[in-house]
């Protein structure tokens, strides 16, 4: 599917090479383009924002340039169908693919990939939200004022549930862990992660599910803000495991689980002041290779943060899968793709890490 500016580029082409819709249906019967939705009616901007935009949606993109290179031998018609296939998703996922057999990839998991089921609405929706949610419902117990439309602002209703009577410090990971515990956690995508070799992978959920599947074949360790001797994360000298590292803490330490926008600018000025730091062969590790960002929204103001503390910007290249029913706004796909290099693949995630294996 074209984003917004390819999609712009290819009605400005399309505009340049046709501007009689009586010969559109010559190029797209041949693409195998339904026309049904199709509306050829209106100046040529109007008709060929509507044969775009089914095209795209069809995933006719390939086809119908094509059927239009056929006709108009155009330069510029030529690099738009290189750019179309280099970035087509076969030709991604296949070099994805060769990264990780290389152990040349990270892995990023973000907040979306870690889900739970919802008691009431009973889909499986983002850990994150379903701690929010439950956060709010002891608050509406406890008769403690919260704006009800923020249910599920996490950073908001954890700054209204330590301000309760009776909150104690680390309290918030406890009841967290409690929570994470009593959940249904969907681990499918887990299974699909074990038949995978990456040399890291960074966490920014506080379960521990990864090291239970991959055993003895991955080492673990987590951000610890309160710089506990106990958490000190050090990596074995040649070292050939996966290393699993949650990089806002840990349920096997809920006093270090970093949730709420604060705690998460207290992080950067820690770990650029080294308070404690990300360890050095980690940082080395991302910047060396790939990145795969999975289960992230991108939403976020404090993964732009993160990913300058990690110092993305040198990585050779990101990619990022989504699912069909996440929404990345184009502003913030074009602040990633500008800052960081992110490709952006969407796809259902499940066959995505399946066909990566």
């Amino acid at each position: 599917m074209l984003d917004k500016q390819d999609r712009h580029r290819l009605v400005e082409l399309g505009i340049k090479l046709i501007q009689d819709k009586s010969l559109l249906n010559a190029f797209l019967e041949p693409a195998g383009i339904k026309t049904k939705n199709i509306n050829l009616n209106g100046s040529p901007k109007v008709f060929w924002e509507s044969v775009v935009e089914q095209v795209s949606a069809q995933n006719k993109e390939q086809a119908f340039i094509a059927a239009l290179l056929t006709k108009f031998n155009e330069s510029e018609l030529k690099d738009f169908k290189d750019s179309i296939d280099a970035n087509s998703l076969e030709k991604q996922i296949a070099h994805i693919k060769s990264m990780i057999a290389g152990r040349d990839c990270v892995l990023f998991l973000g907040p979306e990939f870690l889900t739970c089921r919802d008691s009431i609405s009973r889909a499986y929706i983002p850990f994150n939200k379903y701690l929010s949610k439950k956060l709010a419902q002891s608050l509406m117990e406890d008769d403690i004022y919260f704006e009800t439309n923020e249910e599920e602002n996490l950073s908001y209703i954890i700054n209204c549930y330590e301000q309760s009577p009776g909150f104690f410090n680390s309290m918030t990971g406890y009841t967290a862990e409690k929570i994470y515990t009593d959940g249904r956690i969907m681990n499918s995508f887990y299974h699909e992660l074990f038949e995978m070799d990456f040399p890291l992978i960074i966490n920014t959920n506080p379960d521990t599910i990864i090291p239970d599947f991959f055993k003895d074949r991955c080492i673990q360790g987590h951000y610890d803000q309160t710089n506990n001797p106990d958490s000190i994360f050090s990596i074995p000298s040649g070292n050939k495991k996966t290393i699993v590292y949650n990089i806002f803490g840990s349920f096997a330490n809920p006093a270090s689980i970093m949730f709420t926008e604060k705690q998460a600018v207290e992080f950067t000025r820690r770990a650029y002041q080294k308070q404690p730091g990300i360890p050095k062969a980690i940082r080395e590790m991302v910047e060396s290779s790939f990145g795969l960002f999975v289960g992230f929204d991108f939403l976020d103001w404090h993964f732009k943060i993160l990913f300058d503390v990690l110092d993305l910007k040198h990585k050779p290249g990101n990619y990022s899968i989504t699912e069909y029913n996440t929404l990345v706004e184009e502003r913030h796909k074009a602040y990633y793709q500008r800052e960081y290099n992110m490709r952006f693949l969407t796809n259902d995630i499940g066959d995505l890490l399946t066909s990566l294996k």
